[in-house]
């Protein structure tokens, strides 16, 4: 599946298998809808295979099985592993153009946090070492 878009969807109790190639899942409606919420609970993930999958704006990860593997990264608690992350990549990454991207993509993640996401999964990039890097970092202090 392709340009998978939840913006106004409740998932309770459901499996999710196959491949997902660019989704959004929301855990609040547009504002011009008069439903506020979607409701995400209880559901199955894990023979879910996330390819630019986000979940946002207060999905509970928590409350759902998740894919798992070694190319996924979970991160329980996004708002202090993203700051402990920016914190060493500001202190010691020397290469200033590595520096200047893990920065950049930590920001993009802010912003999904900004917005009431509060864990985060990704799937591990096979082309973009620096991101590899910062969600190593991010998993490090997620726990």
């Amino acid at each position: 599946m392709k340009k998978l878009m939840c913006t106004a969807t409740d998932f309770i109790d459901c499996v999710f298998s196959g491949v997902v190639k660019q989704g959004q899942f929301w855990g609040r409606t547009p504002e011009y809808l008069p439903r506020r919420v979607n409701r995400y609970d209880g559901n199955d993930l894990s023979g879910l295979d996330f390819r630019d999958v986000d979940f946002r704006c207060g999905v509970d990860l928590t409350r759902q099985t998740l894919p798992g593997g070694p190319e996924y990264a979970y991160v329980i608690d996004a708002e202090q592993a993203i700051q402990q992350a920016r914190r060493i990549i500001v202190e010691s990454w020397p290469d200033e153009e590595k520096c200047k991207d893990g920065l950049g993509f930590l920001g993009v993640l802010e912003g999904v946090v900004s917005e009431g996401q509060r864990q985060l999964i990704m799937r591990r990039s096979k082309k973009d070492d620096t991101a590899n890097a910062v969600l190593d970092l991010i998993v490090s202090y997620a726990h």
